[in-house]
Protein backbone atom coordinates (compact mmCIF):
# COMPACT_ATOMS: atom_id res chain seq x y z
CA UNK A 1 0.00 0.00 0.00
CA UNK A 2 3.11 2.15 0.68
CA UNK A 3 4.79 1.54 -2.22
CA UNK A 4 1.37 1.86 -4.46
CA UNK A 5 0.98 5.62 -2.63
CA UNK A 6 4.52 6.77 -3.24
CA UNK A 7 4.21 5.56 -6.73
CA UNK A 8 1.25 7.89 -7.49
CA UNK A 9 2.77 10.61 -5.10
CA UNK A 10 6.15 10.69 -6.90
CA UNK A 11 5.42 11.79 -10.53
CA UNK A 12 3.04 14.75 -8.96
CA UNK A 13 5.57 16.05 -6.67
CA UNK A 14 8.03 16.02 -9.82
CA UNK A 15 5.80 17.53 -11.92
CA UNK A 16 4.82 20.40 -9.70
CA UNK A 17 8.77 21.14 -8.82
CA UNK A 18 9.64 21.18 -12.21
CA UNK A 19 6.88 23.41 -13.76
CA UNK A 20 7.95 26.41 -15.49
CA UNK A 21 5.22 28.07 -14.88
CA UNK A 22 6.18 29.66 -11.10
CA UNK A 23 4.56 33.13 -11.23
CA UNK A 24 5.91 35.82 -8.31
CA UNK A 25 4.19 38.57 -7.72
CA UNK A 26 6.04 41.98 -7.60
CA UNK A 27 5.74 43.26 -3.64
CA UNK A 28 4.40 46.32 -3.05
CA UNK A 29 6.33 49.13 -1.61
CA UNK A 30 5.77 52.79 -0.59
CA UNK A 31 9.08 54.39 -0.47
CA UNK A 32 9.98 58.48 -0.47
CA UNK A 33 10.46 59.51 -3.88
CA UNK A 34 13.09 61.82 -4.92
CA UNK A 35 10.42 64.81 -5.50
CA UNK A 36 9.09 64.47 -2.07
CA UNK A 37 6.07 62.45 -2.58
CA UNK A 38 5.86 58.50 -2.32
CA UNK A 39 6.60 56.01 -4.80
CA UNK A 40 4.23 53.18 -5.13
CA UNK A 41 4.70 50.13 -6.93
CA UNK A 42 0.88 49.62 -6.61
CA UNK A 43 0.59 53.35 -8.44
CA UNK A 44 1.69 51.85 -11.54
CA UNK A 45 -0.81 49.05 -11.58
CA UNK A 46 -1.89 48.15 -14.99
CA UNK A 47 1.36 49.29 -16.43
CA UNK A 48 4.47 47.55 -17.87
CA UNK A 49 7.29 47.78 -15.41
CA UNK A 50 10.89 48.08 -15.56
CA UNK A 51 12.13 48.50 -11.67
CA UNK A 52 15.81 49.21 -11.32
CA UNK A 53 17.90 48.54 -8.64
CA UNK A 54 20.75 51.12 -8.58
CA UNK A 55 22.89 53.76 -7.43
CA UNK A 56 25.40 56.70 -8.43
CA UNK A 57 28.33 55.44 -7.58
CA UNK A 58 27.76 52.15 -9.71
CA UNK A 59 29.51 52.49 -13.36
CA UNK A 60 27.01 49.84 -15.11
CA UNK A 61 24.19 51.60 -13.44
CA UNK A 62 25.11 54.88 -15.24
CA UNK A 63 25.14 53.28 -18.49
CA UNK A 64 22.21 51.67 -18.55
CA UNK A 65 20.12 55.28 -17.19
CA UNK A 66 19.93 56.43 -21.27
CA UNK A 67 18.73 53.23 -22.68
CA UNK A 68 15.73 53.52 -19.85
CA UNK A 69 15.33 57.09 -20.45
CA UNK A 70 14.99 56.13 -24.58
CA UNK A 71 12.97 53.20 -23.60
CA UNK A 72 10.21 55.66 -21.79
CA UNK A 73 10.34 58.14 -24.66
CA UNK A 74 9.29 55.47 -27.15
CA UNK A 75 6.65 53.30 -25.10
CA UNK A 76 5.62 55.50 -22.14
CA UNK A 77 2.06 56.05 -24.62
CA UNK A 78 1.68 52.31 -25.05
CA UNK A 79 1.57 51.74 -21.07
CA UNK A 80 5.29 51.61 -19.98
CA UNK A 81 6.91 53.38 -16.62
CA UNK A 82 10.62 52.33 -15.76
CA UNK A 83 10.85 52.96 -11.43
CA UNK A 84 14.47 53.79 -10.29
CA UNK A 85 15.41 52.38 -6.57
CA UNK A 86 18.06 54.17 -5.77
CA UNK A 87 20.97 52.62 -3.27
CA UNK A 88 22.85 55.68 -1.77
CA UNK A 89 22.01 55.81 1.55
CA UNK A 90 24.43 58.48 2.00
CA UNK A 91 22.92 60.98 -0.44
CA UNK A 92 19.83 63.45 -0.19
CA UNK A 93 17.38 63.71 -2.07
CA UNK A 94 18.52 66.50 -3.64
CA UNK A 95 21.88 65.10 -4.36
CA UNK A 96 20.01 62.47 -6.50
CA UNK A 97 17.70 64.78 -8.16
CA UNK A 98 20.83 66.68 -9.19
CA UNK A 99 22.43 63.29 -10.57
CA UNK A 100 18.80 62.84 -12.15
CA UNK A 101 18.89 66.13 -13.96
CA UNK A 102 22.27 66.22 -15.42
CA UNK A 103 21.33 62.30 -16.51
CA UNK A 104 17.86 63.23 -17.84
CA UNK A 105 16.08 60.71 -16.27
CA UNK A 106 12.26 60.96 -17.29
CA UNK A 107 11.12 58.38 -14.62
CA UNK A 108 10.41 57.80 -11.23
CA UNK A 109 12.96 57.43 -8.98
CA UNK A 110 12.64 56.48 -4.91
CA UNK A 111 15.51 56.30 -2.26
CA UNK A 112 15.94 52.96 -0.22
CA UNK A 113 18.15 55.26 2.29
CA UNK A 114 18.87 52.38 4.90
CA UNK A 115 15.97 50.53 4.51
CA UNK A 116 16.95 46.71 2.83
CA UNK A 117 13.37 45.49 3.04
CA UNK A 118 12.11 45.95 -0.08
CA UNK A 119 15.84 44.35 -1.50
CA UNK A 120 14.89 41.48 0.25
CA UNK A 121 11.27 41.29 -0.76
CA UNK A 122 13.02 40.68 -4.32
CA UNK A 123 14.59 37.92 -3.12
CA UNK A 124 17.79 40.10 -2.11
CA UNK A 125 19.61 41.86 -3.65
CA UNK A 126 23.83 41.02 -4.32
CA UNK A 127 24.82 43.14 -7.09
CA UNK A 128 23.35 45.72 -9.09
CA UNK A 129 22.45 47.11 -10.91
CA UNK A 130 19.74 44.36 -10.90
CA UNK A 131 16.28 45.02 -13.12
CA UNK A 132 13.50 43.07 -12.57
CA UNK A 133 10.50 43.64 -16.05
CA UNK A 134 6.95 43.16 -14.55
CA UNK A 135 4.17 43.25 -16.99
CA UNK A 136 0.54 44.56 -16.71
CA UNK A 137 -0.69 41.91 -13.83
CA UNK A 138 1.90 42.74 -11.96
CA UNK A 139 3.92 39.30 -12.21
CA UNK A 140 7.46 39.57 -12.45
CA UNK A 141 8.34 38.19 -16.50
CA UNK A 142 12.50 38.68 -15.86
CA UNK A 143 14.99 39.90 -13.68
CA UNK A 144 18.63 40.95 -15.05
CA UNK A 145 21.38 41.41 -13.26
CA UNK A 146 24.26 43.50 -14.63
CA UNK A 147 24.49 46.11 -17.50
CA UNK A 148 22.44 45.30 -20.44
CA UNK A 149 22.37 46.79 -23.71
CA UNK A 150 18.63 48.71 -24.59
CA UNK A 151 17.95 46.10 -27.04
CA UNK A 152 17.78 43.18 -24.35
CA UNK A 153 14.97 45.42 -22.70
CA UNK A 154 13.39 46.33 -25.65
CA UNK A 155 12.93 42.85 -27.01
CA UNK A 156 11.43 41.70 -23.50
CA UNK A 157 9.00 44.17 -22.79
CA UNK A 158 7.48 44.72 -26.48
CA UNK A 159 5.64 41.17 -25.77
CA UNK A 160 4.21 42.64 -22.66
CA UNK A 161 2.97 45.99 -23.70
Amino acid sequence: MRIKFLTILLPILILIGCSKDTVKKAPDFALKGINGGTVRLSDYKGKVIILDFWATWCGPCITEIPAFVNLMKQHSDEGLVVIGLNLDANLSARQIQMFAQKMKINYPIAMLGNSRDVMHQYGGINSIPTTFIIDRDGIIRDKAVGAHRESYFEERIVKLL
